[in-house]
């Protein structure tokens, strides 16, 4: 059911793999990119155009980046003291988050990416392409996790390995440049991943 990845031995004791269909592409980083890009989840530019207009319709301050992470921080707000206005409160940030997450989706071409077969966990993942790479070489990687939960982000990793395969070459990648907001995100889709193998070996 599982491939060998071929990462560091610490890589392959931290974290399982599965494969899987996603939709995913990726293009080389050059030079001038590696060190103005990061892993990100989609979405995160017009979340932080959002933040910014919500506090500026408030009179609250702006909100904070910490390093080049972007957590909202709406610290000039009044505190809500009605435990029935703030779950109501809750409730429509919950369904903002969802409407924002399925226009980044849709504006960003998730939803037009091509299904690949891939082997993932939460140290990189192994995919087959056409194009041609080199050891060394640095990709962003677009991909949707999920089309049940659509959970949309764009991953760096470096090429550790490549081996002709068919017409094309089978790829190695090694996570880099990831935060724990992202790895975490792929580790609980392999997780499911591996809970919906048992349920259909169980059938």
């Amino acid at each position: 059911m599982e491939e060998e990845i071929p990462f560091s031995e610490s890589n392959k004791r931290e974290y399982s793999r599965v494969d899987a269909y996603v939709a995913l592409e990726c293009r080389r980083l050059g030079p001038e990119e590696i060190d103005k890009v990061r892993s990100r989840m989609s979405g995160e530019a017009f979340l932080a155009e959002f933040a910014s207009a919500a506090c500026r319709a408030s009179g609250a301050p702006p909100p904070r980046r910490r390093g080049d992470d972007y957590p909202c921080d709406f610290e000039g707000l009044p505190e809500i003291e009605d435990p029935r206005l703030a779950n109501w409160l809750q409730v429509i940030n919950a369904k903002l988050d969802a409407v924002i997450r399925m226009l980044s989706i849709q504006q960003e071409g998730f939803l037009r990416l091509p299904f690949l077969r891939i082997n993932i966990g939460g140290g990189g993942l192994k995919f087959t392409t056409r194009e041609a790479y080199a050891v060394g070489d640095i990709l962003e990687i677009k991909m949707m996790l999920s089309p049940y939960r659509p959970v949309a982000m764009y991953v760096c990793g470096e090429v550790t390995s490549t081996r002709a395969q068919g017409g094309g070459s089978e790829v190695a990648v090694r996570f880099v440049l990831i935060d724990d907001d992202v790895r975490d995100e792929i580790v609980r889709f392999v997780f499911e991943k591996e809970r919906e193998i048992l349920r259909e070996k169980r059938k």
